[in-house]
């Protein structure tokens, strides 16, 4: 996968439940909708289901769960496909991605590099007046 810098809402956006729901490309999240059901593909050779079971706002939070960075991001960087429509890749792209990760396929240092640089450019503070 080709690096790309864009300037998503960060995970500290997206960790509130007010912010929730978000529903696009026949994708609806809820703030306790479980990471493990929208991060799975069911058949073929891509065929996953990542293994956490929290909802989005926990996995988001990162603080009181077992899930990494890298799913914290992703699932990032899947609500900013759903809310804004620049974003570089589709929520089936981002689904498609982490299977990657999860398929051991890519490093957890490149799959995290990959999806932070989605959220603010890769910058600390980021200018995108949805966020």
């Amino acid at each position: 996968h080709e690096e790309s810098l864009y300037d998503g809402c960060s995970p500290g956006y997206w960790h509130k439940e007010k912010r929730y729901p978000k529903s696009a490309h026949g994708y609806t999240v809820e703030a306790s909708t479980p990471f493990n059901s929208i991060f799975t593909i069911a058949f073929g050779l891509k065929a996953y289901t990542a293994d956490f079971a929290q909802g989005f706002t926990v996995i988001i939070n990162g603080s009181t769960n077992p899930a990494t960075q890298v799913e914290r991001f992703a699932a990032a960087s899947f609500m900013n496909s759903l809310y804004d429509a620049n974003y570089p890749y589709s929520p089936d792209d981002i689904i498609d991605f982490y299977g990657y990760y999860y398929r051991g396929e890519i490093s957890y240092d490149d799959a995290k590099a990959v999806l932070e640089n989605l959220i603010h450019n890769g910058e600390a503070d980021g200018n995108n007046p949805l966020c």
